[in-house]
């Protein structure tokens, strides 16, 4: 949807907004999607879905799962000379947990009312802005990695594919034998 209004001639600065509120929901909804894949940690965390400060649901998701952003990823081919399998590589451009409630508080900040007194926003540069963010965030979900609360397993999820595809890999001890 937020790509759709900010690729599109604006009518007005609602566009805009309505973008801005698209994406502040999506990023919200990402940040704490990793964790309802893990039922019971979900129910542990439902406290982290009342905080009133959105810095605080970061805490709190860190605090069950360090790893809970999801991590874009590039699937290279398998190596046919060598034999190597294919590896998924971080992708460059995306959003990452560095950088997301940074992100989403330029974004929340563009929906408040502006002061009348102090100059008016560059409409311009945040329509930028607000590109940009959408481009971080699908290139973040179309292919991603995600580490379950526990750090035992990994989900891989594919939305670029059609139908969607996800994957969920075990991690094996690392051994000498």
């Amino acid at each position: 949807e937020a790509r759709g209004l900010l690729y599109k001639k604006p009518s007005d600065e609602r566009d805009l907004l309505y973008a801005v509120l698209q994406l502040r929901i999506a990023i919200e909804e990402t940040a704490c999607a990793s964790l309802i894949a893990n039922r019971a940690s979900f129910e542990d965390a439902e406290k982290a879905f009342r905080l009133k400060r959105f810095e605080d649901v970061q805490k709190a998701l860190k605090s069950l799962n360090p790893s809970y952003w999801p991590e874009a990823v590039k699937e290279t081919a398998p190596e046919s000379k060598t034999g190597a399998v294919a590896s998924f590589n971080p992708v460059e451009d995306a959003l990452t947990d560095a950088d997301w409630l940074k992100i989403w508080g330029k974004l929340s900040s563009m929906l408040h009312m502006q002061n009348p007194w102090l100059p008016k926003h560059d409409i311009k540069r945040n329509h930028q802005f607000a590109r940009t963010v959408v481009n971080k965030l699908v290139t973040t979900l179309n292919s991603h990695v995600t580490k379950l609360v526990g750090g035992k397993y990994f989900v891989m999820a594919q939305v670029w594919a059609s139908p969607v595809r996800a994957y969920s890999f075990g991690l094996v001890p690392n051994s000498d034998t």
